[in-house]
């Protein structure tokens, strides 16, 4: 894949090259040392993805897909996304026909102009850019997916610190034993009992000075 884009591999036409992609790639899952099966290769995962794309990036495909802007503008993203799907990192469900395949490899891997397909496919660049965008919409479709999953990946995580969090406000924030009202009528009897406490004691302080005249005087 890397040397598709050299000169003397850009010389082959796209058909060509996606016979040769197709005969290195393995077509059954790997046998390791100890004699079981592996994949041919690991699925994508959202962190390897966020590596390979960023935010920006993302929503200039996003962008092309809702054809808001021309493919020149995501042209350099072209070969990434072509690496993804010709190594099988998309997934079996990222499939694309035999015209679509070879266009990918043509722009992303060959790096040839739309114009040079006219003669290898025998496609006007209308009907190749037509073809291409059904393309990037299918992996852009991959990759969206890919994003959601390593996002639900991390909301059980956060569901069981809410919960815990809920348990905890639970425990700390027992019911009040006695009503709002039920207080304000306490507060009040407490006021009327301070009052006459407080009565009490100035009339003993007012006996205890009269008792202390000398009324013989």
């Amino acid at each position: 894949m890397s040397l598709l884009s050299y000169d003397q591999f850009k010389k082959f036409d796209s058909a060509t090259a996606l016979s040769i992609i197709d005969a290195a790639s393995p077509k059954r899952p790997a046998a390791d040392s100890e004699g079981e099966s592996t994949p041919a290769s690991r699925p994508l995962s959202a962190e390897e993805l966020n590596a390979l794309l960023t935010p920006f990036d993302m929503k200039r495909l996003q962008s092309y897909c809702e054809n808001m802007i021309e493919h020149h503008v995501i042209i350099d993203l072209v070969p990434i996304l072509s690496v993804l799907f010709f190594s099988r990192k998309l997934g079996s469900e990222c499939t694309l026909s035999a015209a679509q395949q070879a266009i990918l490899l043509a722009l992303g891997l060959q790096r040839k102009p739309v114009e040079a397909l006219e003669g290898e496919l025998g496609l006007t660049p209308s009907q190749v850019l037509a073809l291409f965008a059904k393309i990037v919409r299918r992996i852009v479709k991959t990759l969206q997916d890919i994003q959601r999953e390593g996002v639900g990946g991390d909301l059980p995580a956060e569901q069981e610190g809410v919960q815990r969090l809920g348990l905890a406000a639970q425990q700390s924030f027992r019911p009040v034993e006695q009503s709002v009202e039920e207080e304000l009528r306490a507060e009040k009897r407490q006021e009327r009992d301070d009052a006459d406490e407080e009565m009490t004691e100035d009339k003993a302080k007012q006996r205890e000075l009269l008792d202390s005249v000398d009324l013989a005087q």
